[in-house]
């Protein structure tokens, strides 16, 4: 941990500009003056992954802002006043927040002492890689991320933790921060993994606010769990089947509560476990597309041309020189 606040403690080149100034520095460029609260946009962010980890910067507030992203900031020292949705809230050392992307935050100024940071979970891989982990009885935990893929709902919900009798979970957060700077080999699996455990250890212990949800999407905590376990083999009539349902109203339930159909969702995690292997495997093209359910080769090479507009042969030589290319969905 201490290296970790030595880390955070170096002023980078926007905090010495707001130091210096007084002024907050917009990078981003965001209409803080429109009459719309603008949305911080993807940028690179997800470039290697679905995973990423800044230091809030310190000497300044943050006007009115809302996500494009899933966002949640940890308070390693000191503490930080926020306004969320409208509402004042002080966060305090080892406290942290989970955030949907409609949430309205507003930070007020963050001193020299305050070390915030924040994590970011690109919200287009929760189903292939987030959900999977949580348990699906009822829990704050579950209930949040069910509502943040449910395309029904509305995404202005939040949780807040307070972690300091909690020493398995803070060891978990230091280890994906630690796990986010190192950058090593597979580190981005890693992160996932530890991300999953961290909320999975969330899920047992209570919020300091409640859940309060406009449309509860429990019943697809386990159908979204047997696609990720079945997903070379499933098809939407054995998920039917398996869990009562009819065919064509389970096809446009999934569409209406995720925003992607059910090919869409077998797609995903096929690109994602092709990925991983294909980076970390000396696997054949043919076996990992055998592995991941195809009949022939020809139909990874088609996932990967509709999805990344480039061949599996052409990803594995970018990731093994340490360029991991960029999804053009």
């Amino acid at each position: 941990m201490k290296s970790l606040i030595k880390l955070f403690d170096t002023e980078d080149r926007i905090e010495a500009q707001q130091r210096a100034t007084g002024k907050n520095i917009n990078e981003m460029n965001l209409d803080y003056h429109g009459s719309v609260i603008p949305k911080i946009p993807v940028n690179d962010f997800f470039e290697e992954g679905s995973i990423y980890i800044n230091k809030h910067h310190r000497y300044s507030y943050t006007p009115a802002h809302t996500h494009s992203f899933l966002e949640m900031n940890y308070i390693l020292r000191g503490c930080c006043q926020q306004k969320i949705n409208g509402d004042s809230w002080v966060l305090t050392e080892q406290q942290l927040i989970i955030m949907d992307t409609e949430v309205i935050q507003q930070i007020d100024y963050v001193g020299k002492n305050d070390l915030i940071l924040n994590i970011l979970i690109n919200k287009h891989t929760l189903q292939s890689e987030i959900l999977n982990h949580l348990p699906a009885s009822n829990n704050p935990i579950t209930d949040f991320f069910l509502n943040a893929v449910n395309t029904d709902s509305v995404h202005n919900t939040f949780l807040v933790f307070d972690l300091k009798e909690h020493s398995i979970i803070k060891q978990l957060l230091f280890l994906l921060i630690h796990k986010f700077y190192l950058k090593e080999s597979l580190y981005q699996r890693s992160l996932n993994l530890l991300l999953g455990s961290c909320l999975l250890e969330l899920a047992a212990i209570p919020s300091l606010n409640e859940l309060t949800l406009t449309s509860q999407g429990n019943n697809l905590a386990p159908l979204l769990k047997y696609i990720n376990d079945h997903y070379t083999t499933i098809t939407l009539k054995k998920l039917a089947t398996e869990f009562g349902y009819n065919q064509n109203y389970l096809g446009n339930m999934l569409k209406a509560k995720t925003g992607a159909t059910f090919q869409e969702m077998i797609d995903q995690k096929r690109l994602i476990e092709a990925q991983r292997l294909l980076r970390e495997s000396s696997m054949t093209i043919d076996t990992i597309a055998e592995n991941l359910g195809y009949k022939s080769t020809p139909s990874l090479f088609k996932l990967f041309q509709n999805k990344m507009q480039m061949t599996p042969t052409q990803y594995r030589h970018f990731s093994k020189k340490g360029s991991e290319p960029i999804s053009h969905e």
